[in-house]
């Protein structure tokens, strides 16, 4: 999970303490929802805002999780 939160980090131009801060804000918030892995970020990829609202979270941009599950399918499928 970590691995492809730093890749979008780094798609997303982040670098360094924002990036590594980044990562870890939403590692933790998918936690605290019980999305612990990347089958969990696929599974749960279309209630996961929900999820986060419910919990009292702050929501994610609808590209930054594509993005993510783009990342997921490109670690599954890459050639």
């Amino acid at each position: 999970m970590i691995g492809m939160l730093e890749m979008v980090a780094f798609k997303k131009m982040m670098t360094g303490p924002a990036a590594d801060a980044w990562v870890e804000a939403v590692r933790s918030k998918f936690a605290d929802i019980g999305v612990l892995s990347l089958r969990d970020c696929v599974r749960n990829r279309l209630k996961s805002n929900r999820m986060l609202r419910d919990a009292d979270h702050v929501v994610m941009h609808q590209t930054t999780l594509n993005m993510m599950l783009r990342e997921v399918c490109d670690m599954l499928f890459e050639e």
